[in-house]
């Protein structure tokens, strides 16, 4: 983070800068465990009644959010967060 000030040393503007963002469980790894060939997709089967049933998965691909981060390494709402709260500032002190 950096901050500006002008030469009445009032705040001129903020800048936030993100060098690197990482994931704790990277999308790739967890859409990987949805391919077919996966063995976390070979499911065993279960006794039902004297019959042999399948298990079905609990959670399918569609409830894997999709990755909302930008290539900035932040998400929309963060950075509309840092955009209001720089506007804003620089608002109060030049009032």
């Amino acid at each position: 983070m950096k901050a500006f000030f002008d030469q009445n040393n009032k705040l001129e503007s903020l800048e936030f800068m993100t060098t690197k963002h990482e994931e704790y469980l990277p999308r790739l790894s967890i859409t990987q465990l949805f391919h077919p060939d996966s063995p976390a997709q070979k499911t065993s089967p279960t006794m039902t009644r004297g019959k042999m049933a399948q298990k079905e998965p609990s959670i399918t691909l569609a409830d894997i959010p999709e990755n909302t981060v930008r290539d900035d390494g932040v998400n929309e709402n963060v950075a509309r967060f840092f955009e209001v709260l720089n506007n804003e500032l620089i608002r109060f002190v030049r009032n």
